[in-house]
């Protein structure tokens, strides 16, 4: 086990768990600041993300996930409806949170479904 990893981690408020899988961090963060900009839409939006260094695509955002120690995974559709998962490593996070139009009258809000296991 390597203590100054840990010692780190719980220098910056992180449990022991998070200290060990970053992944797990940076979900718990995102997860909070997703909440956040949701609280703030009108009942005619939804959150969506827009992704500029993918030839600006937008994507509804359905869900979010993570696959320990590095990976954040988007679930969602394309504003074609295209099916789309966006796979992304912590390190490389870089996401843009855009209000858009809702697809469906229904409520609804982002899932956060945890840890993959696959």
């Amino acid at each position: 086990m390597d203590l100054s990893k840990i010692r780190s981690g719980l220098s910056t408020g992180m449990s022991l768990n998070e200290s060990d899988n970053p992944a797990l961090w940076t979900y718990k963060r995102v997860e909070k600041i997703i909440q956040n900009f949701e609280e703030k839409l009108n009942q005619d939006q939804e959150i969506g993300l827009r992704l500029v260094s993918f030839n600006d695509i937008t994507i509804y955002l359905d869900s979010i996930g993570y696959w320990g120690p590095n990976i954040i995974i988007f679930y969602g559709a394309s504003d074609k409806g295209e099916k789309v998962e966006l796979i992304q490593n912590i390190s490389q996070l870089n996401i843009l949170l855009i209000t858009l139009p809702k697809t469906k009258p229904e409520s609804r809000s982002i899932g956060f479904i945890g840890e993959i296991n696959k």
